[in-house]
């Protein structure tokens, strides 16, 4: 049987350095619109940031925090610091949107600590799921063209 490898990530950077993205800084990214790296499959990381995913074509499986999840499109998920995240299996055709962010960036920019906190979505004890439809998808999809 083989061990599994939990692989803490720091900051942002790091982690997409480790995977083979360029990216220049450690405080936020926002994803390219591209098949995910299939060679993360099965490993099991922690990231010390936040993040949201929204699947646009395909379908994967994964678990946050243990729990077990079908994605498809115009479903969303999130990750908080210290949550559990490991890809399963994902179709061929995969991909999806992402943006991370740290706290601090957060905090600096958009929200007080006391709004984040609140913000159940990133709570370890929540669904971190939320399946949406294409209609209420669409004002998702034009943001991140608009922060791309």
């Amino acid at each position: 049987m083989a061990t599994e490898k939990t692989i803490p990530f720091e900051s942002i950077e790091g982690m997409f350095n480790r995977l083979g993205e360029d990216w220049h800084t450690s405080e936020y990214y926002i994803s390219p619109d591209r098949p995910l790296p299939r060679d993360t499959s099965g490993l099991i990381f922690r990231p010390a940031f936040y993040g949201f995913f929204l699947c646009v074509e395909g379908w994967m499986d994964l678990k946050i925090n243990h729990k077990l999840i079908h994605v498809e499109p115009y479903h969303i998920f999130a990750l908080s610091p210290d949550s559990i995240f490991q890809r399963i299996e994902e179709s061929p055709d995969c991909k999806g949107r992402g943006l991370f962010f740290t706290k601090d960036f957060l905090l600096k920019n958009i929200v007080s600590l006391h709004q984040l906190e609140s913000f159940r979505f990133f709570t370890k004890n929540e669904d971190s799921c939320i399946q949406l439809n294409k209609e209420d998808a669409e004002p998702l999809l034009q943001l991140y063209d608009i922060l791309k």
